[in-house]
């Protein structure tokens, strides 16, 4: 386990390495290793109890031999392959996992499945019929919206094939001590109700049961993963503010302040998916308050002219792969020797990202705005009042700016004070319509020579969602919705299954509650309803560009 990190800051040295001394003076890292809260806020709410990920390496190899008996039981009983559903950081650093290291033989194959897309949820249905499933729920509060929905509608098709007592051990659940769902869990009889350390946040648990429980199923050798996390955090606490998440932490967070706040990235693909939990580890934890970080996940570097003075450079490679050079702009390279340096990694953007968050002044451990979302989508699920469009051209439903009447004029709204451009595509996003999304990031950036992101809603919801209203407000949202095609109820509860909610129809006001949050902030928001083929729309729209 080594992982090393080369700094080319340029004109930013000095303004880092005055941040650094300041940082030392006040000694942070040791405050922060003592959980102390005044690091980062007076009060101590979401703060003090949400500093367990610092000794959660430790805290799950003591949990190893309970996982590794459940894993052996489920691989006896024939289990073929592990559904997980679950929002944001219940699922993304599984994920990750699952795409680096893949299955082992005789061991069980992980799907996410982290939406209310109703074409995806009956493509899993089918799944579910053909292989026995351990189905997994994993989920903090045990009150996730998303999460919720999506157990009721499995549990019951479970209920309907093999009755309620073979239903319950085909489910799991990982959740805090005393939440809804571990009490569900237990009065329903389910296999088994993993209880996760109540002083890790979500998108801080990827070394906690939330990450190892699907990991262990895969056959990944999460022991090995685990103590070299827990070796490296040993290390980072011994060497202080001289420790890799210091120097990283201070200098991202100074580049942030001095408006370098478009971190780009570049990561190798040996890991994969590791750019999607890291996205919602920084934008959620730094975007408050009129501050963020935004990471924006590139494959290759476009030439100096596209990227504008907001910029940074982040490359994540491995021992022998190329790190790009970035002349004239500040850049760090990360390296690591071994894939199962990943649990390493995960540490280190923990601890680096609680370093930025100092820096900026903000919790990084709460998301303020992510409730006003929620609450919106409340107020339109109780109200079911129909939009009308401003106009519709090509088979596309233009909503949002009344002045705009024209396709084309809607991307005049992208203007010198927009400073990113942030796709919402509430889509069913197979890999046609996500090589479409692709080209049309492309070609905004072409055009406007501003970062843009990709967000599949609501998954995004519980990532960039927190920045999109807590930054400085300088983001243009174009938000991409479809009609539904063949709707799938949300059953009332555990033990009733008669619905009066379909997953299109929280699908739809998950996305205009979030336009609606957006837009009372004073947020650029288009909302572009596109009928199929979307495929054909998506290409249209690149044309426009």
């Amino acid at each position: 386990m080594n992982l090393k990190a080369d700094f080319a800051l340029g004109e930013y040295e000095s303004s880092v390495e005055a941040a650094w001394q300041k940082m030392k003076g006040q000694k942070i890292m040791e405050r922060i290793w003592s959980r102390d809260h005044t690091v980062w806020k007076e009060e101590p709410k979401e703060i003090s109890n949400r500093l367990g990920w610092l000794t959660a390496p430790a805290w799950t190899l003591d949990k190893l031999p309970k996982i590794e008996d459940f894993t052996n039981s489920v691989r006896q009983e024939g289990f073929k392959r592990v559904l997980l559903l679950g929002m944001g950081g219940s699922t993304l650093a599984p994920e990750v996992i699952a795409r680096v290291f893949g299955v082992k033989a005789s061991y069980l194959p992980l799907r996410v499945l982290d939406t209310t897309d109703p074409t995806s949820i009956l493509r899993e249905t089918e799944e579910l019929k053909k292989e026995k499933t351990l189905i997994i729920v994993s989920s903090k509060s045990g009150s996730t919206v998303e999460s919720d929905a999506l157990m009721k509608y499995f549990y019951h098709l479970l209920v309907s094939q093999m009755g309620k007592e073979n239903a319950a051990r085909h489910m799991v659940i990982i959740t805090d001590p005393g939440s809804p769902l571990a009490e569900l869990g237990n009065r329903l009889k389910f296999r088994q109700v993993f209880l996760n350390d109540p002083d890790i946040g979500g998108r801080f648990s990827a070394l906690s049961l939330v990450g190892m429980v699907p990991a262990h199923l895969l056959g990944v050798e999460c022991r090995e993963m685990l103590l070299y996390a827990h070796q490296f955090a040993a290390e980072e606490k011994e060497k202080g503010e001289g420790a890799l998440c210091a120097r990283l932490g201070i200098a991202i967070g100074e580049l942030a302040r001095t408006g370098r706040d478009k971190l780009t990235l570049f990561i190798s693909p040996s890991l994969q998916g590791f750019g999607d939990w890291l996205e919602q580890l920084l934008a959620e934890s730094t975007g408050k308050e009129g501050n963020g970080i935004l990471p924006i996940i590139e494959n290759e570097p476009l030439p100096p002219e596209y990227y504008g003075k907001d910029r940074v450079f982040v490359s994540i490679a491995k021992t022998g792969e190329i790190i790009h050079p970035f002349p004239g702009f500040p850049a760090i390279g990360l390296k690591f020797n071994d894939l199962l340096d990943l649990g390493a990694l995960f540490f280190l953007w923990e601890l680096t990202t609680a370093v930025c968050a100092y820096r900026l002044s903000v919790n990084p451990f709460d998301q303020p705005d992510v409730e006003r979302a929620k609450r919106a989508a409340r107020e339109v699920l109780s109200q079911m009042v129909e939009e009308k469009p401003s106009f519709f051209v090509n088979d596309i439903e233009v909503f949002g700016l009344s002045s705009i009447h024209n396709l084309r004029d809607v991307f005049d709204e992208i203007d010198e004070n927009i400073s990113y451009v942030a796709i919402q595509a509430y889509l069913t996003c197979d890999d046609e319509v996500q090589k479409a999304l692709d080209l049309l990031k492309k070609a905004l950036m072409h055009r406007f020579r501003r970062p843009v992101t990709v967000g599949i809603g609501p998954r995004y919801l519980h990532s960039t969602g927190q920045l999109h209203k807590g930054d400085g407000g300088r983001g243009f949202f174009l938000q991409l919705t479809q009609p539904v095609l063949e709707d799938v109820p949300i059953p009332e509860s555990m033990e009733n299954s008669h619905s009066t909610l379909t997953f299109g129809t929280l699908r739809a006001a998950q996305a205009r509650g979030d336009r609606e949050a957006l837009v009372s902030l004073g947020r650029k928001v288009v909302r572009l309803h596109l009928y199929p083929p979307v495929v054909d729309k998506l290409t249209y729209l690149c044309q426009l560009l």
